[in-house]
């Protein structure tokens, strides 16, 4: 409570402008607060400072504050601020989603589908989704808010949602085309199953390669921490994609 006195809106972006992982433990500490009792001290008092500073925190890049060197990675601690303020259960809290699905960090994308996902069906929800659902089946580098957008879809249970599922089912991406014919189904929307088959992948010949030839090898990745480091082993033979993946992020720094 005397820590969150001293902390305000601009505080807390700029930490996150300094070290996106910094402001991502800040979210998950002032998410904590949501889920204290009601019987807690002063938790009507800290939830509504709680909130407004990760309102903030959403509202970074109108901010007139300038981190360091890499402050464009600022949005990599979206997902968290996002899923605390959630948490807070806010009115807009629909609005603030929405508006996130227009990121372009695909992980933020997703988080933001997968939080309305959660949220009561609503048109506006399911607009708002299938409208983001093209933009995710564009990214080139993961499927990961598609697959979100679809299952948030699917939980929307209406008739304009199944049809935007509809719509993809000539998609090439095995995993997204999956998990839409089997949402179809539970909602009675029709069994498209015989549509699931073999489909081109996302990876290129040259990720099979890069991957393959760690097999045999001892891959290791050392995490530093500000309580020290530790090293952590990579089992290229089990997973050689999944290894392979976990790199390229280290490299990009994510």
């Amino acid at each position: 409570g005397k820590y969150l006195g001293r902390l305000n809106g601009e505080r807390a972006q700029g930490a996150m402008l300094e070290n996106w992982r910094q402001g991502s433990a800040l979210a998950q500490a002032l998410g904590e607060i949501a889920a204290l009792p009601d019987s807690t001290k002063n938790k009507e008092q800290l939830s509504p400072q709680a909130e407004a500073i990760l309102r903030a925190m959403l509202d970074y890049p109108r901010s007139n504050l300038k981190g360091n060197k890499d402050d464009k990675q600022a949005q990599y601690a979206l997902p968290d601020v996002l899923r605390a303020f959630a948490a807070f259960k806010a009115s807009d809290l629909g609005a603030v989603l929405r508006k996130h699905l227009s990121e372009s960090d695909v992980v933020v994308r997703a988080t933001a589908a997968d939080l309305l996902g959660d949220l009561p069906p609503t048109e506006t929800n399911t607009r708002a989704l299938a409208a983001a659902l093209p933009i995710a089946l564009a990214d080139k580098d993961s499927n990961d808010a598609a697959l979100a957008i679809v299952d948030a879809l699917g939980k929307q249970k209406n008739q304009e949602a199944n049809e935007a599922l509809k719509l993809i089912l000539d998609t090439n991406d095995y995993s997204v085309l999956r998990r839409a014919v089997a949402h179809l189904k539970v909602n009675g929307a029709g069994d498209f199953s015989a549509r699931v088959g073999t489909v081109e992948t996302r990876h290129t010949a040259a990720d099979y390669r890069r991957a393959l030839a760690r097999i045999g090898k001892k891959v290791q990745a050392r995490v530093n921490t500000d309580k020290g480091s530790f090293v952590i082993e990579l089992l290229s033979e089990e997973g050689p994609l999944n290894v392979d993946n976990f790199v390229q992020l280290a490299k990009r720094r994510y």
